[in-house]
């Protein structure tokens, strides 16, 4: 297992090498974040959406299910405003 873990720690030292994605100047200590207290976003910041997704969803599907089937049980239709006369002339 030793002589697979070198050419692995190899290719992850080469993957986020501070040459090949930062500036000169710029090291990965420098992106933990401002010393007031204030960070940069992280990437576990982005797990949040998922709940938040979830959320507008269920909201679509109540939606959907119970107030536009009261709707449509009402007989409320959607009238086509094609057919709507044209303006009069001295109309502005």
């Amino acid at each position: 297992m030793a002589t697979a873990q070198g050419p692995l720690s190899l290719l992850w030292g080469w993957l986020w090498s501070e040459r090949f994605w930062l500036p000169e100047n710029v090291s990965w200590a420098d992106l933990e974040g401002p010393a007031d207290g204030y960070g940069y976003p992280r990437g576990r910041h982005i797990l949040s959406v998922f709940p938040l997704a979830a959320g507008i969803f269920f909201v679509r599907l109540l939606f959907e299910r119970w107030c536009f089937a009261l709707i449509a049980q009402a007989g409320v239709q959607w009238c086509s405003h094609s057919s709507l006369q044209p303006l009069p002339p001295r109309f502005k």
